[in-house]
């Protein structure tokens, strides 16, 4: 099992047993990953809110061979986009921008730093911009 270290955003995740998920999270340099992350929906975790939709994180995860699922170690918060969580309508055009991602990236395909970079500029132009409508209507 190999450790690795990458920047990631969180786009996606499905509930698995009592207190773990699976998270998608896409990377520059992995990708389009897909992890457990043990006891995250505890009260008291080890991962705190790294782990919410939109959430631009640093992750250390182990990779594991031959299995879609990896193991999530460590998640660090870079940036939680607050400005999405304040308005419904910037929240639903960036979860719009996370579900098209991960349905058109394969999990453990090729990474694309480009569909990263270009992900996270819309997620702060979603973000920061006084006239959201304007955005989207472009």
């Amino acid at each position: 099992m190999t450790i690795n270290h990458t920047e990631a955003l969180v786009i996606g995740s499905i509930n698995l047993v009592e207190a773990d998920r699976i998270i998608s999270v896409y990377s520059p340099t992995f990708g389009q990953v897909r992890g457990v992350a043990h006891g995250v929906k505890r009260l008291k975790n080890r991962f705190g809110s790294a782990f919410e939709p939109l959430t631009h994180i640093h992750l250390i995860f182990k990779e594991r061979a031959n299995r879609e699922l990896q193991l999530y170690k460590q998640a660090d918060i870079i940036n939680s986009y607050p400005g999405l969580r304040e308005d419904i309508l910037r929240l639903t055009a960036g979860l719009y921008l996370a579900e098209l991602v991960q349905r058109m990236t394969p999990v453990g395909g090729n990474a694309q730093p480009d569909i990263f970079s270009l992900l996270l500029r819309s997620l702060d132009l979603l973000s920061t911009t006084k006239d959201i409508i304007a955005i989207i209507k472009s």
